[in-house]
């Protein structure tokens, strides 16, 4: 789902900056939708769009203590589509 790593930001793994900084690496690649996941690894992909939303947005949006995901938990963000962010277990 997401094929890339576009960011390290385990070493710096802010919850406020982190997604900041990956959602604009994101958006310089022109990819809608991007996930901080593993402690602040930034994963898109160009298919990451079309393969997130598959079979439509997440029924339940979580809200997300940190922002970064940790274990098998990612943040997942979409940039433009909503403001909300959606844990996401991949």
């Amino acid at each position: 789902m997401f094929s890339e790593t576009l960011g390290d930001f385990t070493h710096k793994a802010d919850g406020d900056q982190a997604p900041m900084d990956c959602g604009e690496l994101a958006h310089n690649k022109s990819y809608r939708v991007f996930a901080l996941g593993f402690g602040g690894l930034c994963l898109s992909g160009a298919d990451a769009q079309s393969k997130y939303y598959l079979h439509g947005p997440p029924a339940k949006k979580t809200e997300c203590s940190n922002g970064i995901g940790l274990g098998s938990h990612s943040v997942v963000y979409s940039l433009g589509m909503d403001d909300d962010s959606f844990c996401f277990i991949f």
